[in-house]
């Protein structure tokens, strides 16, 4: 089974942002670098490697926002992932 999770490129970037802005001393980069980063080489890899492979997802499952409020990046779920992990394992 091929799942993928669609996410505009706005949440995509905010998240990058806001992941940063976590990050401490030499392992944070400037705003201006990390979108320098993303627009010449993150969103152009993307589109070329990733986005493809959307045409031969069996399920597309949106993820268009996520709360700033309560934000655990590393921990962010994506809403019916455990029902098809559930589904896969029985």
């Amino acid at each position: 089974m091929a799942v993928f999770i669609d996410c505009d490129d706005d949440v995509r970037l905010s998240r990058r942002v806001l992941k940063n802005e976590r990050k401490e001393g030499a392992n944070k980069q400037s705003l201006s670098e990390l979108l320098k980063t993303y627009e010449d080489k993150t969103k152009p890899a993307f589109e070329k490697f990733i986005e493809p492979s959307k045409k031969y997802a069996n399920t597309i499952i949106p993820n268009y926002g996520f709360s700033t409020e309560q934000l655990e990046l590393d921990k962010m779920s994506v809403p019916a992932v455990d029902l098809i992990i559930s589904f896969i394992e029985t």
